[in-house]
């Protein structure tokens, strides 16, 4: 299995194939999905969420849960990626 690039921050109401199961609205941990087309987005329409170095780099605490985002590292990055997305 290949690993995931991004791990995005899910949006339970997009995210229709997903049981959630884990999901946070049900009590559990899970807020995270590797499908950009199920991810929240910021005002401009970009995806939010975390490169894979950045994510597991960084310190959980569950109380301040989703932990900040460098959006715009994400961006750039996210500029390369397949789903065609362009940092304007």
């Amino acid at each position: 299995m290949k690993k995931p690039k991004f791990f995005y921050i899910c949006d339970p109401k997009k995210n229709m194939d997903c049981g959630k199961t884990s999901c946070y609205l049900n009590g559990e941990g899970c807020r995270l999905t590797t499908d950009v087309n199920c991810a929240k987005t910021d005002t401009k329409g970009y995806p939010l969420g975390y490169t894979r170095d950045e994510f597991y780099s960084m310190p959980f605490d569950y109380k301040s849960w989703p932990p900040p985002s460098k959006i715009d590292s994400v961006l750039d990055t996210l500029e390369h990626n397949v789903s065609g997305l362009i940092d304007e």
